[in-house]
């Protein structure tokens, strides 16, 4: 596994690859972002998980302004890369008016 971080004017963006096996079919790597996918079943019916860990970085990183993006950059390579901005940026809560939550400011 590697990581790398890359700071921008506007953005730093952390790349993680990790080795894997070439997936059985060619489903998009973008599915794996699903809840509860895991991807190749035969490859994961003896792991452990739920197939929630990337359907929660991506919620995470929406709420943040950020993005998401997973793909397989060669048949045994996994690669997530998440693109943070580096301005504070506002965040509204759904409930904001509802509870009374004033705007989050992002430090």
């Amino acid at each position: 596994m590697t990581c790398t971080v890359q700071a921008g004017e506007n953005h730093t963006i952390i790349t993680i690859d990790n080795t894997t096996r070439p997936p059985e079919n060619a489903a998009d790597a973008e599915d794996l972002i699903q809840p509860f996918h895991r991807g190749d079943d035969t490859r994961m019916a003896n792991r452990p998980g739920h197939g929630l860990g990337l359907s929660i970085a991506k919620a995470c990183t929406d709420a943040m302004q950020a993005t998401l993006a997973v793909s397989r950059p060669s048949p045994g390579t996994f690669r997530a890369e998440i693109k943070l901005p580096n301005r504070p940026t506002q965040r509204h809560c759904p409930q904001q008016k509802e509870h009374g939550h004033r705007p989050h400011a992002r430090q």
